[in-house]
């Protein structure tokens, strides 16, 4: 499971998530992507294969997408060519002692 959040999003004024506005709808979305599946890493081709179940993007249940990535000491990278909303997209996990 990969979620990822603008850190200082816009809330919802009603505080519920059912009753919000357009523009926090749009910005809920706008700065938020969720998914999970399962995946394989190839470390000799340093991809790791999603095989994504479900997504906040609807248009990736379902989809097995590539990505390369790298691992420098503590931190695993991984690039997207094809962003949920347009354009490649650099992950960048760091690990926490």
């Amino acid at each position: 499971m990969l979620f990822i959040a603008k850190p200082d999003p816009m809330r919802f004024a009603s505080n519920n998530r059912l009753d919000g506005t357009p523009e926090e709808y749009k910005a809920a979305v706008y700065n938020s992507i969720a998914y999970y599946g399962t995946y394989k890493v190839d470390e000799g081709a340093k991809t790791i294969t999603w095989s994504i179940d479900a997504a906040t993007f609807s248009n990736w249940y379902g989809v097995t997408q590539q990505r390369h990535f790298s691992i420098k000491v503590d931190e695993l990278r991984f690039m997207n060519p094809a962003g949920s909303s347009g354009g490649s997209v650099l992950a960048v996990l760091k690990r926490l002692d």
